[in-house]
């Protein structure tokens, strides 16, 4: 599955199956963006690239030069945690790469 079209279907499910309010799902598509952006550096372009490994390096690329609240690094983990979660069911993945990765 490519991965921007992951990513745009990503807020019809929120609204649709989990309800989410329209902020949420504003929130989630700028938490997701710079993922994409910097999966595309990568050569990443499907969801079943991803991998712990990248995710790892994308927060710390995303961190390095800045300081940010926890809060704000829990956020961008806690939406890719619920994009992730969403390929699985969707079964665009067979393995979810947010599963050993924690909030700060």
């Amino acid at each position: 599955m490519d991965l921007q079209q992951a990513v745009s279907e990503f807020p019809i499910y929120l609204r649709l199956e989990r309800n989410a309010s329209p902020l949420t799902i504003v929130n989630y598509r700028a938490d997701l963006k710079p993922f994409v952006a910097f999966c595309a550096t990568e050569n990443v372009t499907t969801v079943e690239q991803v991998n712990s490994a990248l995710v790892r390096r994308y927060l710390l690329n995303r961190q390095e030069g800045r300081v940010y609240n926890p809060g704000t690094v829990g956020r961008w983990v806690h939406a890719l945690r619920s994009f992730f979660r969403y390929c699985t069911e969707q079964e665009y993945i067979n393995k979810n790469p947010m599963l050993p990765i924690h909030s700060p």
